[in-house]
């Protein structure tokens, strides 16, 4: 479960803020995606932190498979997180 350092944000339309596995989470110090073996043959996955008013199916609190290289990284208290569109969340674990 998130943290209390869960950001004060809110999502627009079908946008959901996913706080990605540290498993998943391969990016170099320069931002550069760096994915061994081990991780291409499974999607990344994480927690549905916030969503936005027209988000359908997945619920805050929710533990997510999405597409690689899905959304927008961003950055609130430190932590990165990604910004994406529901469609790209391929189910609920």
């Amino acid at each position: 479960m998130a943290s209390n350092n869960t950001p004060k944000v809110t999502m627009i339309e079908s946008r959901v803020l996913v706080l990605p596995d540290k498993a998943a989470d391969f990016y170099d110090e320069k931002g550069t995606l760096i994915i061994p073996d081990s991780a291409k043959e499974s999607p990344p996955q994480g927690e549905v932190i916030a969503i936005g008013e027209k988000v359908e199916v997945v619920k805050v609190g929710d533990k997510v498979l999405y597409t690689k290289g899905a959304g927008v990284r961003a950055e609130f208290n430190r932590t990165e997180y990604l910004i994406m569109r529901e469609y790209e969340i391929h189910c609920i674990l």
